[in-house]
């Protein structure tokens, strides 16, 4: 993202279409949330009808019911199964394809066809999630190219959260419903019918070319009582979890607590909670050939530490049990991620919490742990 620089107006709701046509205007294509087969999910639009007008969502443990209202709010839902990862770090490309030619093998590597994108109706979640990612994938000492490439390419629009569900906790997490930085626009939605408005503030330069071409309403005192009032009630909706302060030192010193078998009773071993989080980036490679010999592509394709094959070494996977696996996963993705990256790698979205069909909550097991934790500790007394 380019140089910050803050501008801010009012949009009237009526008028968000110019919105999408400044952004596309600018040289972006739209991605954004749509309503499809019960779900909001990430797609490509261009006209403010394809949004999931007055569409609200409720989500719980292994649940996840989404529903149009008789509201007019654009963005009065939280986060969908699908993330911004799936367009930077896609679920499977080709990194190279070789053609026989008499003798001789000719590779090639395909090029990306990723056009600049204008990401609409990014949460803070996310954009802690984006950041992760970049830690992962450009800051480790190695560039994934691909993702290089299209992060660069990528025009963040947020939107704050007006209504956190149960699984939300990014708050507990450092996190919190408006996004302050991380975007080139950002957008609060206030008030309904006559009263509909969005407050954009900018956050780059291209933001702010954009907010300047808008002719904006200006921002008065009303507005911002509004977003702060939004603002203080999403937080007040948002589950605090105070294990997760400790959640480093509990897990490495509850390795051997016989919780993780509890929770492999339940878990299924679907790789779900992976697939859907925002961060996890491990991947496969597949190497394939057609049945004449003379083609033969490699694939990478995202990975799950829940699987068997993700920790195959030669004569067998090492982690052969559920337990082994759940442990894995959540012993990295809140313990040692900070060894690596230098950060926890969740960012509080609850996907993993809302998609599990087990319905197994990681904010419930890592206090359990903390349990199992103080029982271990009697014990040795």
């Amino acid at each position: 993202m380019s140089k910050s620089i803050t501008l801010s107006g009012v949009l009237p709701a009526a008028g968000f279409q110019r919105l999408l046509d400044a952004v596309r205007d600018a040289g972006f294509r739209t991605i954004g949330p749509r309503a499809r087969n019960g779900a909001i999910v990430l797609d490509e639009l261009s006209d403010v009808a394809e949004l999931p007008v007055g569409w609200n969502d409720e989500q719980v443990a292994g649940s996840y019911r989404a529903a149009k209202g008789s509201g007019d709010r654009l963005f009065d839902y939280v986060v969908g199964p699908t993330s911004w990862k799936r367009f930077l770090y896609p679920p499977r490309r080709e990194l190279w394809h070789a053609q026989k030619e008499g003798q001789a093998w000719v590779p090639e590597a395909p090029a990306d066809d990723f056009e600049p994108t204008a990401f609409l109706g990014v949460r803070n979640c996310d954009i802690a999630a984006i950041r992760t990612l970049d830690r992962v994938l450009l800051d480790s000492g190695y560039r994934e190219p691909v993702y290089d490439s299209r992060r660069s390419k990528i025009f963040i629009i947020a939107v704050s959260c007006a209504a956190p569900v149960s699984t939300c906790f990014c708050t507990s997490m450092g996190g919190g419903p408006t996004p302050t930085d991380g975007f080139d626009l950002s957008l609060v939605e206030l008030g309904s019918g006559n009263d509909h408005r969005f407050i954009i503030s900018s956050g780059s330069e291209r933001g702010a070319e954009i907010v300047s071409a808008l002719n904006l309403d200006e921002v008065v005192e009303r507005d911002l009582d509004a977003a702060a009032t939004q603002d203080r009630t999403s937080v007040e909706k948002i589950n605090q979890v105070p294990a997760m302060a400790n959640a480093r030192s509990t897990i490495a010193a509850t390795m051997r607590s016989d919780h993780w078998d509890e929770v492999a009773d339940r878990c299924l071993s679907c790789a779900n909670c992976t697939l859907v989080c925002p961060t996890c980036f491990c991947v496969d490679i597949e190497d394939t050939t057609d049945l004449s010999g003379t083609s033969v592509s490699r694939h990478q394709q995202w990975d799950s530490c829940f699987t068997m094959s993700h920790s195959y070494l030669h004569g067998g996977s090492i982690r052969k049990t559920t337990a082994a696996r759940y442990r894995q996963w959540l012993s990295h993705k809140l313990g040692t991620w900070h060894d690596q990256f230098g950060s926890s790698g969740c960012v509080g979205c609850g996907r993993c919490v809302t998609w599990c069909p087990a319905a197994i909550d990681i904010r419930v097991e890592l206090e359990a742990l903390e349990e199992s934790l103080k029982e271990m500790t009697t014990e040795e007394a």
